[in-house]
């Protein structure tokens, strides 16, 4: 009979359980070892928030992966996070297409993404094109 590994267990129990694991099913723990540490470090970014400094009496952010400076600390988060190439940003359906599975790097384009009303509809290829990209688009159509 196996053993219910999916209710609460004491730390103990777990490194044990990943002790048998080791010794019996290497390449499994090793993939599972793996995804850990990439977790570790995915929540070591996520948790560390931008350094506040002062520029000239300013309050400014930096951003802590590549040290720009920010006028906001979102800012300084999001551009870690493009960085890194995270993504952290999930439509999931609220742009209103329920299997929408677009990430995106900051709240700002996702927003964006979800907003209707930003789209127009090329009138030579009957493509959409968001209206900060409708201009452009139009001039190098060939539709």
């Amino acid at each position: 009979m196996e053993e219910d590994i999916t209710g609460a267990h004491s730390p103990e129990q777990i490194l044990g359980y990943f002790g048998h694991l080791k010794i019996n099913n290497p390449d499994l723990y090793a993939m599972i070892n793996q995804d850990a540490k990439e977790l570790s470090r995915i929540f070591d970014v996520l948790s560390t928030d931008a350094q506040e400094v002062y520029v000239e009496g300013i309050r400014k952010y930096v951003c802590v992966q590549c040290g720009r400076i920010h006028d906001r600390k979102q800012r300084a988060n999001d551009c870690r996070y493009s960085d890194l190439k995270l993504k952290p940003y999930l439509c999931q359906g609220a742009c209103g297409l329920d299997s929408c599975d677009r990430s995106y790097v900051s709240k700002q384009l996702l927003n964006r993404h979800c907003e209707n009303d930003q789209v127009k509809m090329c009138g030579r290829c009957n493509k959409y094109q968001s209206k900060q990209n409708y201009a452009r688009h139009v001039g190098s159509c060939q539709g």
